[in-house]
């Protein structure tokens, strides 16, 4: 049981409720950074990347990959993209231990 700053008791059910709603929220954001880094075109391309591999039964894995490489990302969106997912790790970390406080 994790004790909030306010004196209330958080259970470990709630905490991990938190949890996934922050975590929802900072993908969502990333999400809306990623939809300026894209092109239409690739924006396309992603669409039906995943489609493509939902349909084929893919693994999460295997469905990145067909993602990652229908993208055909230049060396800097490359860049920009690995920037927003440190950013994002960042703001989950950040979210967790302001939540274990």
């Amino acid at each position: 049981m994790i004790v909030d700053s306010i004196g209330g008791d958080i259970t470990n059910d709630d905490f991990k409720g938190i949890h996934a709603t922050a975590q929802e929220r900072s993908e969502r954001y990333l999400d809306k950074k990623l939809e300026k880094l894209l092109t239409d075109e690739q924006k396309t391309a992603e669409k039906d990347a995943r489609k493509a591999a939902k349909d084929a039964g893919k693994t999460p894995a295997e469905s990145r990959k067909a993602v990652d490489e229908a993208l055909k990302l230049t060396d800097d969106q490359k860049a920009k993209m690995k920037d927003l997912q440190k950013q994002n790790t960042e703001l989950n970390r950040k979210i967790v231990d302001a939540l274990k406080k």
